[in-house]
């Protein structure tokens, strides 16, 4: 396990390798918290206000800036580092419970150093996935989060999805509309599923009673910026070590490929198609040589 210590810390400063002036995701909600809990409107907020330096309005739930705002009261990139540890503590946790083996190949995939590098919530969405008492940090992205619901749904999940939906509310009622009218200017996230091929991904659904057969499925249905991090929680597919390693190097492997090719950069028409033959193609070759079965009940998770 020393190398996935030496990997661990390495992750864990991945966040301080972003050129100065690049805004990550974190940097959004982490701001939009901050003029939140400064009694301002963060939805209200539009590139070239002064209390906004960022290019983009506010996409994020409500949700979202309620599970950072204790993270607002640390200068930002302590903050990003503070979770950045929270993501990488979590799913080591996940990681350790049964199989060791599965840390190294989760802290050294491309999806979770590109999430860890830019603040995703992906890993986070995996503990939620997993953990119903925490799913409601599913609620932080609820495109996804909904996706990693179905890998398995709990009515424990609903509850606490629920509960942190009608704090949000309590707090600020009208924040869905206002959410809403942001989001119409969201660029650059398709759903796999409309890319060319991408309706391959639905051969899964003969393959309904596995979990990850409908994690696949409702992965490729809903909205995602196609650049590796979002579809992190693909990792859940793999059930064994080599099916992790698999994962691992194919994603590694389309990664390599693509930023070698001129004017690369992370939108669907360069990125697109190396992530769904990186992380869709071999998530759905590892669903489709299994038989139709769920695997045997694991020991519940609180």
């Amino acid at each position: 396990m020393r190398l996935a210590g030496v990997l661990a810390v390495a992750v864990l400063f991945a966040p301080l390798a972003i050129p100065p002036g690049v805004h990550t995701d974190f940097d959004f909600y982490w701001r939009a918290a901050a003029l939140w809990r400064d009694g301002l409107d963060p939805y209200a907020m539009r590139p070239g206000d002064p209390a906004w330096p960022l290019v983009d309005p506010i996409f994020y739930p409500l949700p979202t800036l309620i599970l950072v705002w204790p993270l607002t009261f640390l200068p930002i990139r302590v903050a990003a580092l503070v979770f950045a540890a929270g993501a990488v503590a979590g799913m080591a946790w996940l990681a350790t419970r049964d199989d060791r083996w599965r840390l190294v190949l989760l802290l050294s995939s491309p999806a979770f150093l590109h999430a860890i590098s830019y603040g995703q919530w992906s890993p986070y969405l995996v503990v939620g996935a997993l953990v119903p008492s925490v799913a409601f940090l599913l609620a932080a992205k609820p495109t996804l989060g909904l996706a990693c619901f179905c890998y398995r749904p709990t009515w424990r999940g609903v509850a606490s999805m629920a509960a942190i939906g009608v704090l949000s509310l309590a707090l600020m009622p009208d924040w869905p509309l206002r959410w809403l009218e942001n989001l119409s200017a969201v660029r650059h996230h398709p759903t796999p599923i409309a890319m060319p091929f991408g309706w391959l991904v639905l051969l899964a659904l003969i393959r309904w009673r596995q979990p990850e057969a409908r994690l696949l499925v409702a992965m490729a249905c809903v909205p995602q910026l196609l650049a590796y991090a979002d579809q992190l929680p693909l990792v859940l597919v793999a059930r064994t070590k080599l099916e992790g390693a698999c994962l691992a190097v194919t994603g590694w492997l389309t990664l390599l490929m693509a930023v070698s090719q001129p004017a690369w950069n992370f939108v669907p028409a360069t990125a697109g198609y190396y992530v769904l033959l990186g992380c869709y193609a071999p998530a759905l070759y590892l669903v489709l040589r299994r038989p139709n079965e769920a695997p045997r009940p694991a020991q519940a998770v609180p």
